[in-house]
């Protein structure tokens, strides 16, 4: 103040500066379900010997009232001697990942002290400037953004020995989305090694959308085109950030079925017999040790005393011999 009754020159001025009401508030983390308090408060800029009062309600900024927050309003109270008093505004949890959100809170009907709103803008983070003070309330997203995750079972297939130019049975690898967002994937194909000899079919994968939760499916043949070791990969790419996928496809080449005749006695020695007598006779087995049958034609004597010996209990003249089976022919 002034006294203006004398001479103002040499008198001492007191100005006493007003207190300042401010809203600020802090981030909040907005959970995944229920509701949580918001970090809001008004408060002055120094304690007074009188209660301030004011009233203050919330309203939409990025956030939205009854989706993210609850709409709240109040008359609020700073006793005197006090600096500042907490506004309730409830935050609604949810698992959607989204970009961190504002509500405001709009101060009117100040007694006790100036207001002064922030100087933020929507979209401003808070705290609004180096004081911590600010008009809003920040809902901050604890969500992770949704990516697909792409599993495949089984991880690699084995097609053990397949006969040479002929074709396995096929064999289906399964491809699921065990992420949160939509797997598309590529085109399916096979590198590597011997791919040729790898056979993609019943394809429901390659360029397919695949939904959270849900799979497809394709299937796997082998065909050797060759003997021995064989080998190839399915090719898996996608928008899974691991991409890219593989599952190592193997299977041999075995040559084609044969059969193979083993016969227990390579000669017969009947030794000395009486002319005119038969000698005792001697069995000869025949076996196939081969992979596919072995089909005999009529048995026979040959040579210049062909007739001095004779076939009998003949089980394999014509025969059809299975793989590891035999016949048994007698001589006397």
């Amino acid at each position: 103040y002034v006294d203006a009754s004398s001479d103002p020159v040499g008198q001492i001025v007191d100005v006493v500066t007003p207190a300042t009401l401010y809203v600020y508030g802090t981030v909040t983390v907005e959970g995944n379900d229920g509701t949580t308090q918001a970090s809001v408060s008004a408060a002055i800029s120094r304690p007074l010997d009188v209660d301030v009062t004011f009233d203050w309600a919330t309203v939409d900024d990025a956030a939205t009232a009854g989706d993210d927050y609850l709409a709240a309003d109040g008359s609020g109270l700073i006793p005197a001697g006090y600096l500042s008093t907490p506004l309730a505004v409830t935050i609604n949890g949810d698992t959607l990942h989204e970009a961190d959100e504002r509500f405001d809170i709009v101060i009117t009907n100040v007694s006790g002290a100036t207001y002064e709103p922030a100087v933020t803008q929507a979209g401003d983070i808070l705290p609004a400037d180096d004081s911590g003070i600010g008009d809003s309330g920040t809902i901050l997203n604890d969500d992770p953004e949704p990516v697909p995750s792409l599993m495949r079972q089984p991880v690699s297939l084995d097609f053990g020995s397949i006969i040479m130019s002929t074709s396995s049975a096929p064999i289906t690898v399964t491809i699921s989305n065990t992420g949160t967002a939509n797997l598309v994937l590529d085109p399916l194909g096979t590198s590597g090694g011997t791919p040729g000899d790898f056979a993609i079919s019943a394809d429901t994968c390659s360029s397919a959308t695949v939904a959270p939760a849900a799979s497809c499916t394709v299937d796997i043949t082998f065909t050797p085109s060759a003997l021995g070791a064989r080998s190839a990969n399915l090719d898996i790419g996608s928008n899974d950030p691991a991409s890219p996928h593989t599952v190592p496809l193997n299977g041999a080449g075995t040559p084609p079925p044969a059969p193979a005749i083993d016969i227990a006695l390579a000669s017969i020695d009947f030794g000395p017999v009486t002319m005119g007598t038969s000698s005792a006779p001697t069995t000869v087995t025949i076996s196939n040790t081969g992979t596919a049958n072995l089909v005999l034609d009529p048995l026979s004597l040959s040579g210049a005393q062909a007739s001095d010996f004779a076939l009998s209990n003949d089980s394999c003249s014509s025969a059809v011999v299975a793989p590891a089976g035999s016949c048994t022919v007698d001589v006397t």
